[in-house]
């Protein structure tokens, strides 16, 4: 398995996007101190701790992003040496070029960074190659290379926030990990886009469960159940929730 992104320790934030960074949360505790009331904790101390959990936050977000673009330049690299044909396409090489225009589009301050457009719209980035860049997540999920998968779904959705399937690899990713409380979040995002999918209720029931949050497990595979009838394709699905409900509502007596 290859190793998981860099150590947040080892990951530098752009000297620009870290000063912009700071003057906010210099300006937001601004507002905070004056109605500040603590006696266990003086201000500084607190204003301190909110620092470094931001520069702690930047760093994770940075290196996720950093190593999802290594596995996607490393894996699309080799693909193209073996079929030259795709070099024709929009390649890892032109998605660094759109980060390098967007770089300077910042540093123009009468042009607005960024709008309501998503990343992958701003950067200009085709579908053709947001699906090879999902093609090789999905692979590495198939893999049991979660870490991998994980920071390839995220970068994908990080550029593209509004595709169900990123979301919910996403959250598989962190279900295989065992980060239960985080694929739960991630899995409620998913049901923006599609809010009656059997099989994500299915998985929140899971992790629940494996949570040791019983009613609230039943209570998902209820709802699994509901929309996995109204559709003849979730059949084994609907099948096994309730298999599973039964077992939960024998045990929880």
């Amino acid at each position: 398995m290859l190793a998981h992104h860099p150590e947040s320790a080892a990951i530098a934030l752009p000297d620009e996007f870290k000063k912009e960074t700071e003057q906010f949360v210099d300006w937001i505790l601004q507002v905070e101190e004056k109605e500040y009331k603590s006696d266990l904790k003086p201000f500084p101390q607190h204003a301190q701790e909110v620092k470094d959990q931001v520069q702690k936050y930047c760093l994770d977000l940075r290196g996720k992003l950093l190593n999802g673009q290594r596995l996607l330049k490393a894996r699309f690299s080799q693909e193209e040496q073996e079929n030259p044909l795709l070099c024709q396409q929009f390649s890892f090489a032109s998605l660094e070029e759109q980060l390098k225009k967007l770089e300077e589009r910042k540093k123009n301050p009468e042009l607005p960074v960024f709008d309501f457009k998503t990343l992958q719209a701003q950067l200009e980035i085709p579908w053709s190659f947001m699906d090879r860049g999902f093609a090789t997540g999905t692979q590495f999920l198939q893999d049991k290379c979660f870490d991998e998968a994980y920071d390839i779904f995220f970068l994908l959705r990080f550029l593209q926030p509004r595709i169900f399937e990123y979301w919910v690899c996403e959250a598989t990713c962190l279900h295989e990990l065992g980060k239960l409380e985080e694929a739960i979040k991630t899995y409620e995002m998913s049901l923006v886009f599609q809010p009656k999918n059997p099989l994500v209720f299915f998985q929140l029931a899971s992790c629940l469960f494996r949570l040791n949050e019983k009613s609230a497990a039943l209570k998902s595979f209820e709802t699994c159940i509901k929309y996995a009838e109204e559709n003849p394709q979730f059949e084994a699905l609907c099948k096994e929730a309730k298999e599973i409900k039964t077992y939960l509502q024998q045990h929880n007596k």
